[in-house]
């Protein structure tokens, strides 16, 4: 199923960092902190994710079976693809549920 997104840079620090925020798509929250750093002679990849499925009271529900499973699997690729592509990975991505008492 396809589905559409917007997303909105709401930091732009380069060559250090970056955010992006949804502004239309399947979340109803997601903050995702990019981070660049140098590490060993090259750079280490941060990312950082606070995310809230659409779903009302079954968002917990999505979440734990679906949607984290999902978006782990999209930095295990990119990770996986950066080690093919330079010998070796330096990412790290963090991801946190949003209960809706937190804001990023």
């Amino acid at each position: 199923i396809p589905v559409r997104w917007r997303t909105n840079i709401a930091r732009w620090d380069p060559p250090f960092a970056f955010v992006d925020e949804q502004v239309r798509g399947p979340y109803a929250i997601w903050h995702h902190s990019h981070t660049f750093t140098a590490s060993d002679g090259g750079t280490a990849l941060g990312d950082e994710v606070v995310m809230r499925p659409k779903g009302g009271p079954l968002a917990g529900l999505l979440m734990s079976l679906f949607v984290r499973r999902d978006v782990e699997r999209i930095f295990r690729y990119r990770s996986e693809v950066l080690t093919e592509q330079f010998g070796r990975s330096d990412s790290q991505a963090r991801l946190w549920w949003d209960d809706g008492s937190q804001h990023a």
